[in-house]
C-alpha cells in the first residue's frame, strides 16, 4: 500500500509573496507557477493510460506546462472526459454582493459555502444599489428607504430584543437544552438571538460575504449561468470568476458564454404555459406546511413546472395538471428542452416524484433552508400576498407595529417600483428578509433525518426549527416508523432512548 498527500488549498497571496522574494530567480519562479491545479488535473488524467506512479505523472505534469495545458483541453474538450476538470478546486473570496445574489450561487449543488451571518454580526449599514435601479430613476428613493427606515429601525431594536431574550431565558432549565448558565458564552447566544430577530426587517440587498469552494467542472457551469442572466450584478460576479480563474487554468474552463439554454428557458416556458393553461383565480393554502403524496411522476413534475414558474401554489398546480391532456403536458415538456445542448441539465422539478412537501418560509428562514442543497428544492417568487414572518420578540415588546408601518412602505415601493422596472427578478432586492414565497422540498428519509439533527437543534434558529417541526410532524405521517426517531442534536439521546422502549424494548 502507498497512499500520499498530492496537494491541499494553497493562498493565492503567498503565492504571489513568493514571487516578489523571488522574482530574480529564474528556477525558483518556474517551480512557482507550475503551481495551478491543472497539473493535478492532468496527472490524474493519464492514471487510465500510463502505468508509472501517480506522483510521477505529476512531476511530469509540472515540467512543461503548455504541455499539461494542451493535454486537459483534448481530455476535456476534445473527447469531452469533463470528470478530470473535478480534480481542479478553486476558492474564492465573494465580497460585497448582495444577499440575493448569494441566493443565486448558492443554487449550485456540488460546492461547499460558508457564509457571513446576519445572526452573529452586527450589520453595519451596507447594502448594494442595483444597476438597474439607477437606470429606472428609483436609486435614490430605494436608498433613503433602507437608510432612513429599514436600517434605522434594526440598530434601534437590538438592544430591546436582547433584554427581552436576558428575561426570557430565566424561565427556562438552560441545562436541559445545552446552554451555558451564563458568562460570555450565554451573553454572546443572546445577543446574538437579537440581531437575528431584528434582521427581519433589513431587505435582500445587504451586503454579505461567502467563502466558496467548488471544481473547475461546476465553476464552469456556475460563470455560464451567471453570464447568462440579465441581471447586471450576477453577470458581473460570473465575468469575474471568468477573469480570476481563466489566467491560472485556462485549459479546463473554456465553456462561459451566455447560452439560450439558461437565457431563453424561462421566457419560453412561461409563454407555453400561459397558451396552454386556462388560468383562474383560485384560493391559496395559507398552510405553511403541506404534503403531497402518491403522486404521478409525470403530474408531479407538470405541477413543478406551473408553481415555479407561474407563482402558482402546489395544490392549484397539481389540479391543473392532471387537468391537462397528454399533448398539452408534451408541449410544456418540449419547451423546457427546446433550447437544451447535450452538456445542459434538465431543469430541476424533473426531480419532483410521488412525495412533495409546499412550505411557506420566509427569506430569512429560506436563506437557512438552502443551504440542504442535496435535496430538491424548487421555489416561487416572493409572494406579498403571503404576509410577513414577525419574529415573536418584536410582537411582545410592541415593536411589531413600527416594523408593519415599515412593511407597508416597502410594499409600497415594491409595487411602484415593479410598474417602472418591469422586470419581477429584480424586485427581491426590495424585499426584506420577513417577506415570505412557497418552496417544494423534496427529500427522502435519509435525508429528512439529516436535517432534523441540524435544524431541531436548540442551537438552530427560530424560524427554520419551526418550519421543520411543522415539516417532521406532517412528513411522520407518511413513514410511521423509519421517521418515528427523528431527533435534533441536543434531544438525540433522549429521543432515541424514547424511540427503543416504544418499538423494541
Amino acid at each position: 500500500m502507498n497512499i500520499r498527500l498530492a496537494g491541499f488549498n494553497v493562498d493565492i497571496d503567498a503565492i504571489n509573496e513568493l514571487k516578489k522574494i523571488n522574482k530574480q530567480n529564474k528556477n525558483a519562479l518556474k517551480i512557482i507557477n507550475s503551481l495551478t491545479p491543472e497539473t493535478i488535473a492532468a496527472s490524474y488524467a493519464r492514471i487510465s493510460r500510463d502505468k508509472r506512479n501517480i506522483n510521477l505523472l505529476r512531476k511530469d505534469a509540472r515540467k512543461d506546462i503548455e504541455k499539461t495545458r494542451k493535454s486537459n483541453t483534448a481530455i476535456i474538450f476534445t473527447m469531452g472526459h469533463k470528470s478530470i476538470a473535478e480534480h481542479a478546486v478553486f476558492n474564492f473570496d465573494i465580497m460585497n454582493v448582495s444577499r440575493y445574489a448569494i441566493e443565486f450561487i448558492e443554487k449550485s449543488r456540488l460546492a461547499s459555502y460558508t457564509e457571513k451571518s446576519q445572526r452573529y454580526i452586527t450589520l453595519d449599514g451596507d447594502f448594494v444599489i442595483p444597476k438597474e435601479f439607477i437606470n429606472a430613476g428609483i436609486d435614490k428613493e430605494y436608498k433613503k428607504l433602507i437608510e432612513n427606515d429599514l436600517y434605522k429601525y434594526y440598530f434601534d431594536v437590538i438592544d430591546t430584543l436582547k433584554q427581552y431574550h436576558i428575561k426570557e431565558v430565566k424561565n427556562i432549565d438552560l441545562k436541559s437544552i445545552g446552554l451555558p448558565l451564563g458568562g460570555p458564552r450565554l451573553d454572546m447566544i443572546l445577543e446574538g438571538w437579537a440581531k437575528e430577530d431584528a434582521r427581519y426587517i433589513l431587505p435582500m440587498s445587504v451586503e454579505a460575504q461567502l467563502g466558496l469552494t467548488i471544481s473547475a467542472r461546476n465553476l464552469e457551469n456556475l460563470i455560464t449561468k451567471l453570464r447568462s442572466s440579465n441581471i447586471f450584478e450576477l453577470n458581473d460576479i460570473g465575468e469575474k470568476l471568468f477573469k480570476l480563474t481563466d489566467g491560472i487554468a485556462p485549459s479546463i474552463i473554456k465553456y462561459i458564454k451566455p447560452t439560450d439554454y439558461f437565457t431563453k428557458t424561462n421566457t419560453t416556458l412561461i409563454k407555453t404555459l400561459k397558451d396552454v393553461i386556462n388560468l383562474k383565480k383560485s384560493v391559496k393554502s395559507v398552510k405553511e406546511v403541506n404534503i403531497f403524496n402518491n403522486l404521478k411522476n409525470d403530474d408531479a413534475i407538470i405541477a413543478g413546472i406551473i408553481f415555479s414558474y407561474l407563482n402558482i401554489d402546489y395544490n392549484n398546480a397539481l389540479q391543473i395538471s392532471k387537468s391537462l391532456s397528454s399533448k398539452k403536458k408534451a408541449m410544456i415538456v418540449q419547451a423546457s428542452i427546446l433550447n437544451k445542448d447535450k452538456h445542459d441539465p434538465m431543469i430541476r422539478e424533473f426531480e419532483l416524484g410521488n412525495r412533495v412537501a409546499e412550505l411557506i418560509v420566509s427569506s430569512s428562514c429560506f436563506a437557512q433552508l438552502k443551504r440542504h442543497r442535496m435535496n430538491t428544492l424548487i421555489v416561487s417568487n416572493y409572494d406579498l400576498g403571503l404576509k410577513n414572518t414577525i419574529p415573536k420578540s418584536i410582537i411582545k415588546t410592541n415593536l411589531h407595529k413600527k416594523f408593519n408601518e415599515l412593511i407597508i412602505k416597502v410594499n409600497n415601493f415594491y409595487k411602484k417600483s415593479k410598474k417602472i422596472l418591469k422586470r419581477d427578478n429584480l424586485l427581491p432586492y426590495i424585499l426584506t428578509n420577513s417577506h415570505r414565497r412557497r418552496v417544494l422540498l423534496v427529500a427522502n428519509n435519509r435525508q429528512i433525518h439529516a436535517i432534523a439533527l441540524e435544524r431541531l437543534n436548540i442551537y438552530a434558529q427560530w424560524d427554520i426549527r419551526e418550519i421543520t417541526e411543522k415539516y417532521i410532524k406532517e412528513i411522520q405521517k407518511t413513514s410511521p416508523i423509519t421517521l418515528a426517531f427523528v431527533p435534533g442534536k441536543n434531544s438525540y439521546n433522549k429521543i432515541k432512548e424514547e424511540f427503543l422502549k416504544k418499538f423494541i424494548m
